[in-house]
């Protein structure tokens, strides 16, 4: 495994025109999505943040209002192919595609999540059509169509090796139809559209999935199918999953590429 240290980049934040408080935000290649204290979700799309970056739209109504809540939104993410709402009862609604279900014209209830009914949840990490809930009592627990970058480790029924990588590599007949908790407790978890990474209560991270560019951190370019230990020499304190790569942040504030 090599770490990588990155250099710090000097830039800015620049300021985009939105005379609202937003107590949420997420975002992905393709636009940023916003709640607002008052549970409206606005969508602003990559191209208007480009003109709005380069001064030739100044105009507030680029950033779209695409659902108004009924109820208090309390956590959401998204990625290229859906926004994910949780709200205050711990149910979980769609706009877009994910797993099995499709709701392309508005905010549907696609599950009541009963068995977290009375968990109170931390964070909410949407990959592409898995995803993980992280509770203040430092559990996970995964949901989804791609077993492992959840991390669960599932027997392969097939004849051949040939036929189950294309089963795992197309993420076929692996979905996980309940909530499942991951064998680790956490402070954080990060996820790509194909691997994830757990940081473990006492700064030791762990990594599955998806490792064809070795962003697994684990020296090699084999696929994971459950959470496996990163050996390193030092306490993380952050972590963040991109497609290809992975960072985490070390106790001296120091960015770092595995």
């Amino acid at each position: 495994m090599e770490v990588k240290a990155l250099s710090n980049i000097n830039g800015f934040l620049p300021h985009i025109p939105f005379q609202h408080t937003i107590k949420l935000m997420s975002y992905d290649d393709s636009y940023i999505v916003f709640v607002t204290k008052y549970n409206e979700v606005y969508l602003l799309e990559h191209n208007n943040v480009l003109s709005i970056l380069n001064s030739l739209n100044e105009d507030e109504d680029s950033i779209e209002k695409i659902f108004n809540s009924t109820f208090n939104i309390t956590h959401l993410a998204c990625n290229s192919d859906s926004i994910i709402l949780i709200n205050e009862n711990n149910e979980l609604f769609l706009k877009g595609c994910f797993y099995n279900f499709k709701c392309n014209k508005m905010f549907e209830l696609i599950d009541r999540m009963e068995s977290l009914k009375f968990k109170k949840i931390k964070y909410l990490r949407l990959g592409s059509d898995f995803l993980f809930i992280l509770t203040n009592d430092n559990k996970v627990y995964g949901f989804g169509n791609n077993y492992k970058a959840l991390g669960i480790n599932r027997e392969i029924d097939s004849d051949t090796e040939e036929n189950s990588e294309t089963a795992i590599e197309n993420n076929t007949e692996y979905e996980i139809h309940e909530w499942i908790e991951v064998p680790y407790k956490a402070k954080d978890i990060s996820c790509s559209d194909r691997h994830s990474i757990l940081l473990d209560l006492n700064g030791n991270i762990y990594t599955t999935g998806k490792n064809n560019c070795g962003q697994l951190g684990l020296g090699d370019e084999e696929y994971r199918k459950e959470f496996t230990k990163v050996q390193l020499n030092f306490k993380v304190i952050k972590i963040f999953a991109d497609n290809l790569m992975s960072f985490i942040v070390n106790l001296e504030l120091v960015t770092l590429e595995l």
